[in-house]
């Protein structure tokens, strides 16, 4: 009962990544050819209908804890990179208004990927590759200030559990 919900043989999609409530999904899509290749995000239900675009130069989505937003790093440069650190600041797109808005701390955000929102809303979870003063390793931003938490673990690739309670990454 397989079902290819992107179908889109001339774009590259990768890093799907399903809502919270289990209705829509995130997709990162890198369309266009040499250098006119971008890296987009869109959204869509999860039986791939309603298929919007988010963003623009958008990297590592993922979802708020009641699935109403998805947060993304904007790439750091406007021509296309396969580093997945190349990003600066974190916006966070409201699904339903598609309204988007700027992390507050966006000035000081740079060189994150695999960012993870923890389900209470509070904190972002990341990688960082030579940002922020940080050589490599896994941070804590408080979503909705400046507080950054060197977590002290080595190793890249953080994911959250469901509960909030639990990290897992690679080392």
């Amino acid at each position: 009962g397989a079902k290819n919900l992107t179908n889109t043989p001339d774009v590259d999609e990768v890093y799907h990544k399903a809502s919270p409530d289990g209705t829509k999904l995130v997709v990162v899509a890198d369309e266009g050819k040499g250098e006119a290749k971008v890296r987009n995000l869109y959204v869509m239900n999860l039986d791939g209908s309603g298929r919007k675009k988010v963003a623009d130069n958008g990297r590592e989505p993922c979802w708020s804890g009641d699935s109403k937003q998805i947060a993304y790093l904007p790439g750091e440069f406007d021509k296309f990179t396969y580093s997945d650190f190349a990003t600066k600041g974190i916006r966070m797109h409201d699904v339903d208004s598609g309204k988007t808005r700027d992390h507050p701390n966006n000035a000081k955000i740079h060189h994150l990927y695999t960012l993870n929102w923890t389900p209470d809303g509070k904190w972002f979870i990341a990688t960082v590759h030579g940002g922020m003063g940080f050589k490599h390793g896994l941070l804590a931003l408080a979503a909705d200030g400046d507080a950054v938490v060197d977590l002290k673990l080595s190793g890249c690739r953080p994911d959250v559990s469901p509960d909030g309670k639990k990290l897992i990454w690679g080392h």
